[in-house]
C-alpha cells in the first residue's frame, strides 16, 4: 500500500524524477512518439463525446443525429467513419461506453418517453442489442466498461456497483461485503476497479476472485479508480489529504501510490483517465492557455514523464486543441475530446514514429 503522508514525495514532471521512499530507480524519459491525429466524425449534430477504445482502434461514444437534437445515439468510429447503432425503442438515447477487441459494445439507453428517464444497460453485436437482467422493473442500469471475454461493469442508481456475467448479474457489495458503489473498469482476468464508500470516505478499491480490498492512495479519504491494465496496475483521481479542493492523478502498482504530477505552470486540476498494459496513462490536465484563464490539455504519461499530447501532434496542429484523453489502448492510439478551429469534436490520436 501507499506510504504515510508524512513520508511520500509527489512524483513531479521533468528527467530522472523518482519517488525515493518507494525505491523507484530513476529512469530516462520515454522517447515520445508523434500522433496523427484523426477526427471521428459526426452524425450531423455539434455533440461527439467519445468513451472507449479497443485494440483495433474502434472508438465509441454518443452523437446527436441534428442541432437541436436532445437525444444522443450510440456510435462506432472506425477510420474517421462514424455510424449510429440502431435504436429499437422510440423516445430513447444511447450510449456506447466501452468496445472489446470482439467488437461487441456495452452501453446504455435512457427511455427519455416520460419523467423517470430509466437508464437500461446492453451489449450490442452486428445488430443485437441484448438487455441486461434487473433487479427491479424500475431500476436503472449504467455499464462503465467490457472485457475480451465479455464480462460487463458497471451500477445501478443510485448507487449499486454490479457486473454482469454470462447474462447474470453479480452485486458487488452482497459478494464482498464491502459497500461498492460503482464498478469502473475491468481488464482481461476479470479484476474490477471503482469506488466504495465507508462512513464519510469514498475510496478505491480493487476485486478479483469473489473479493474486494480497498487502495490506500497516498493518505487521501476521497479517491476514486478509473482504469486497470492487465498487470493490475491502476490509475485514477484522488484528492490530497492537505489540499482537498483540488482534483489530482494517482498510479497505483504493487501495492504503492504515486502522484502523476501536472503539465507546466501554476496548481493544476489532473484526472488520470485509463492506462494500456505498458502502464501509459491517459487523461487530462489543466493549463493556461489564452484566450482561456484556463482549459484542460490532454496527456499522455510513461515512467514518470507527464506530456501534453498537443505537443506531440505531427506536423501542423491544424486547428487542433486536444482537451481530454479518455482512453488509450496497447497499440498507443488515444481518445479523446478537443476542438478543431474552435469547434468540439473527437478525435483519434494514432503513433507514427
Amino acid at each position: 500500500m501507499s506510504l504515510p503522508l508524512g513520508r511520500r514525495d509527489l512524483l513531479v514532471q521533468g528527467l530522472g524524477v523518482a519517488l525515493a521512499t518507494a525505491g523507484l530507480s530513476a529512469r530516462a524519459a520515454p522517447a515520445w512518439p508523434r500522433y496523427r491525429i484523426t477526427d471521428l466524425g459526426d452524425l450531423g449534430g455539434p455533440t461527439m463525446l467519445v468513451s472507449g477504445l479497443n485494440e483495433q482502434g474502434v472508438a465509441v461514444g454518443m452523437a446527436t443525429r441534428h442541432d437541436g437534437d436532445n437525444k444522443g445515439v450510440a456510435f462506432i468510429s472506425e477510420a474517421g467513419r462514424m455510424r449510429g447503432l440502431r435504436m429499437e425503442q422510440r423516445s430513447v438515447s444511447s450510449w456506447g461506453v466501452a468496445i472489446n477487441a470482439a467488437g461487441v459494445v456495452a452501453g446504455h439507453d435512457t427511455a427519455n418517453a416520460d419523467a423517470t428517464y430509466l437508464q437500461s444497460a446492453w451489449t450490442w453485436q452486428g445488430a443485437q442489442r441484448q438487455y441486461f437482467s434487473k433487479q427491479n422493473d424500475r431500476d436503472s442500469t449504467f455499464t462503465t466498461d467490457i472485457n475480451d471475454d465479455g464480462v460487463v461493469t458497471g451500477f445501478l442508481y443510485p448507487g449499486s456497483g454490479v457486473l454482469w456475467r454470462d447474462g447474470h448479474m453479480v452485486d458487488l457489495s452482497a459478494e464482498t461485503g464491502l459497500m461498492i458503489i460503482r464498478a469502473n473498469a475491468i481488464n482481461a482476468a476479470g479484476e474490477v476497479v471503482g469506488i466504495s464508500r465507508q462512513k464519510k470516505e469514498t475510496v478505491s478499491f480493487v476485486y478479483r476472485d469473489g473479493a474486494a480490498a480497498r487502495l490506500d492512495v497516498l493518505g487521501s479519504t476521497e479517491h476514486e479508480a478509473l482504469g486497470i491494465n492487465a498487470t493490475g496496475q491502476v490509475c485514477g483521481s484522488y484528492r490530497p489529504a492537505d489540499d482537498n479542493q483540488i482534483g489530482r492523478g494517482y498510479l497505483w502498482r504493487n501495492g504503492v501510490s504515486i502522484d502523476l504530477g501536472q503539465l507546466p505552470g501554476p496548481k493544476q486540476s489532473v484526472q488520470a483517465r485509463a492506462l494500456n498494459d505498458a502502464g501509459v496513462v491517459v487523461g487530462s490536465s489543466t493549463v493556461v492557455a489564452p484566450p482561456s484563464p484556463r482549459q484542460p490539455h490532454a496527456f499522455v504519461w510513461q515512467d514518470g514523464t507527464m506530456v501534453d499530447l498537443n505537443r506531440l501532434i505531427d506536423g501542423d496542429a491544424d486547428g487542433w486543441v486536444l482537451n481530454k484523453a479518455v482512453d488509450v489502448n496497447n497499440a498507443g492510439q488515444i481518445v479523446g475530446q478537443g476542438r478543431h478551429h474552435g469547434v468540439p469534436r473527437a478525435f483519434l490520436a494514432t503513433p507514427v514514429a
